[in-house]
Formats: C-alpha cells, sequence, structure tokens
C-alpha cells in the first residue's frame, strides 16, 4: 500500500460521517480569504454554514530490519497524519457541542476503519485516532470551531 491509498482510505471514511461537510485529502491554500472560506462553504439543513476537513502527514518514519539474512530485509514504515476539522461558531447554537460530537463521531469512524478495512493490506497497525487540539480559530474572517485529530498507521514495505 502506498501512502496516497492511506491518504484515499482516510477521505473515504471521513466523506461517510453524516454531516461531515467538504474533505479535502492534503492542506487547502488560496490567495484571498473569500476564495478561502468558500472552499469550507456547505449546505447543511438549509442553511450556508462552514464545515470542513484536511488531512495532512506531519511526519514519516522509517524502521529497517533485516532477518536472516540480506533477502529477508524488510522495512517498517510509521505514518503520523493530521486530520484537521473545522466547524462556523454560532454561539446560540451551541456549536462547540455539536463539533465536538462530530470529532469523537470522526475518532470512532478512523477506529473502525482501522480494524475493518480491506484496502490496507500491508498495514501492520493503526493507532488509536486522538484528539489533540480542539478550541476556536480565526478562520478566514469568520470565527471557527476548531479540532485536531491525530492517527499513526503503520506499514510493512
Amino acid at each position: 500500500m502506498s501512502e496516497a491509498l492511506i491518504r484515499q482510505d482516510i477521505k473515504a471514511t471521513l466523506e461517510g460521517v453524516y454531516q461531515i461537510g467538504c474533505v479535502y485529502d492534503y492542506e487547502t491554500w488560496s490567495s484571498t480569504w473569500d476564495q478561502y472560506l468558500n472552499q469550507y462553504k456547505v449546505t447543511i439543513d438549509e442553511h450556508d454554514v462552514i464545515r470542513g476537513w484536511t488531512i495532512t502527514v506531519t511526519e514519516i518514519t522509517v524502521t529497517g530490519f533485516i532477518a536472516g539474512g540480506i533477502r529477508n530485509t524488510s522495512n517498517i514504515r510509521t505514518y503520523n497524519y493530521s486530520i484537521k476539522g473545522y466547524y462556523g461558531l454560532s454561539d446560540a447554537g451551541a456549536t462547540e457541542k455539536e463539533h465536538l460530537k462530530l470529532a469523537l463521531t470522526v475518532m470512532d469512524a478512523l477506529d473502525a476503519r482501522a480494524l475493518t478495512s480491506t484496502t490496507l493490506g500491508s498495514i501492520t497497525n493503526a493507532g488509536v485516532a486522538q484528539l489533540v487540539s480542539f478550541g476556536v480559530i480565526p478562520f478566514g474572517d469568520a470565527l471557527c470551531h476548531y479540532a485536531e485529530i491525530t492517527q499513526t498507521i503503520t506499514e510493512s514495505t
């Protein structure tokens, strides 16, 4: 399995979460704030809202193993993924609780995928998803809730 296939699998998992919003398998950028915000605008329950997720790798480490000679050499490659979620803020709508609920649902989906995916072939271990950051951030010219989930995935190459 390649890193691209792992990333594709993570993206498909997120897209299966109800009302997830936009999902990008990379960090998005734009030349203006308006263009940037528009990448995350979706219509949910007949309301235009900011809701989206990005997937990126923050670190890749490789450990080599030799068992019984050079012909039995294998590498263990460990990918650290950062999955970031943005959720439009509405104090009256208590959106902090809604975003946390969505982040926990994403974590559950990632953990379930790690246990059941048939596309992960050479994956030897997918760690439990961790919520490492949760709060409010400026997002373009708006305030949004922000969640960062990490997951470590290890494969034999």
